[in-house]
């Protein structure tokens, strides 16, 4: 049997990264607690299965979600609404994190800054 045709079998590729991208990947695993390789792993997951909204789409679905517009709907509607919302709110949530992560660089600069030497 050929490695690729076992079910156990785990390709290797390697991956060329500019510069900083290391750094942020070994950063951001550790903060998830797993290895730089699950990270990234699970990154590349959630990109290719994800159908991400654009930044128009997203404004668009807030302003529409209202509550009186999400009751109104019908279960078959709401069926479809749901995973929407769910895409609004990783979206929103990884806006949060990359925003969180500039102002933490940003503070750790301002640390460095104000230390004496």
């Amino acid at each position: 049997m050929a490695d690729k045709e076992n079910p156990n079998f785990i390709e290797r590729f390697t991956v060329r990264m500019p510069d900083g991208m290391r750094e942020a990947v070994a950063e951001r695993a550790k903060e998830n607690g797993r290895s730089m390789n699950s990270e990234i792993v699970d990154m590349i997951a959630k990109s290719l299965n994800s159908s991400a909204l654009t930044d128009e789409e997203l404004v668009y679905m807030l302003e529409m979600a209202t509550e009186d517009n999400i009751s109104s709907l019908s279960e078959d509607d709401r069926s479809h609404v749901e995973p929407l919302l769910m895409q609004i709110a990783e979206k929103l949530t990884a806006r949060i994190e990359n925003e969180t992560s500039s102002l933490r660089k940003v503070l750790s600069m301002l640390s460095a800054i104000k230390k004496p030497t």
